[in-house]
């Protein structure tokens, strides 16, 4: 099969063209591990869920939660030293939580380190 210099230009063309809308779709795209979470102008995420665990940190005594969403289970990292910190230590396993905070990444998993939390 031999093609001409134009029908070349026109195949390249076609590529780049495919590219660049699916970059354009990729940048559009809400970038959270959680499909149901609102973005925030500053970067932050929201989520709502169900309490299922909650643990204290041995080192800084730091709260550890896992959050059912309709997600799936989110693990989420509140700092003690966070204006958050009061509200997620009185919570309770079943009760249901509204996060926000930025999204990272642990030991290689995803998870919210909280900078607000309300019991809904």
């Amino acid at each position: 099969m031999n093609l001409q210099k134009t029908e070349l230009a026109v195949i390249l063309l076609l590529l780049l063209s495919t590219m660049a809308i699916g970059l354009v779709y990729l940048a559009s795209t809400n970038s959270s591990f959680l499909r149901s979470a609102k973005a925030g102008h500053d970067g932050s995420i929201t989520v709502e869920g169900i309490l299922l665990h909650k643990d204290i940190t041995y080192t800084g005594k730091h709260v550890l939660m896992t959050v059912k969403t309709i997600d799936g289970p989110v693990a989420v990292f509140v700092p003690a030293a966070s204006d958050s910190y009061t509200v997620a230590s009185k919570a309770e396993p079943g009760c249901n939580l509204i996060i926000t905070g930025k999204e990272q990444e642990y030991n290689g998993k995803p998870e919210i380190v909280a900078s607000a939390l309300a019991i809904r």
